[in-house]
């Protein structure tokens, strides 16, 4: 079977994985990001596979994107907070 796979090969870390990033030009010569979708390593634990997927969008002014929508390892959804504490979560 055929798939995409995008990943990070930095050190094991807490918050990195592979991401899909979206973006435009701003001005006709510079580019700019404007949302990704990422998936996020839960721990830094060698051997533990829990991970997250972040979708980050960018306001207007901005320096970074944000990230709006979260869903947990555990299954858990958030939107508008980064730590769902229940199935669904509307901040």
């Amino acid at each position: 079977m055929n798939q995409l796979h995008v990943a990070d090969d930095s050190a094991l870390a807490a918050g990195i994985g592979g991401a899909i990033t979206f973006g435009a030009t701003q001005d006709n010569t510079n580019g700019t990001y404007l949302a990704s979708i990422e998936g996020s390593r839960d721990n830094a634990t060698s051997g533990n596979y829990a991970g997250s997927m972040i979708f980050r969008t960018r306001t207007h002014g901005a320096a970074l994107m944000g990230a709006h929508m979260v869903i947990a390892s555990d299954g858990n959804v958030s939107i508008g907070t980064t730590a769902p504490t229940r199935k669904f979560v509307i901040s």
